[in-house]
């Protein structure tokens, strides 16, 4: 088995982070209603409740405010690479999360 070349590592989590940008992307909606907007608020908090403080805005502005990695680093004073890691550390932990959730909720 060969080890992957860093531009394969790349481009590989760039995949991934636009299969979870689609997955959430109907969360990303214009919303009419200041009652949508409310509950949307609310429902992003709930999501979001495991992380930390800078990788909730990390994850929200990629995914709900729709900015790219250079703007948020930028906004945050990373390079583009450290929110890439932050955002896809935070996308794992929210995951296994959530995956445990589901395990442990009753049926």
């Amino acid at each position: 088995m060969t080890a992957k070349s860093a531009t394969d590592i790349q481009r590989d989590s760039k995949r991934e982070a636009e299969d979870d940008r689609k997955s959430l992307g109907a969360l990303a909606v214009h919303l009419e209603s200041p009652a949508e907007r409310m509950q949307l608020n609310e429902f992003r908090e709930l999501l979001l409740r495991p992380l930390s403080e800078i990788d909730k805005v990390v994850v929200g502005r990629y995914f709900f405010d729709e900015q790219t990695l250079r703007a948020i680093g930028a906004e945050l004073g990373f390079t583009e690479s450290a929110a890439s890691h932050r955002l896809k550390s935070a996308m794992k932990l929210l995951r296994e999360y959530h995956i445990t959730l589901t395990c442990l909720s009753p049926s």
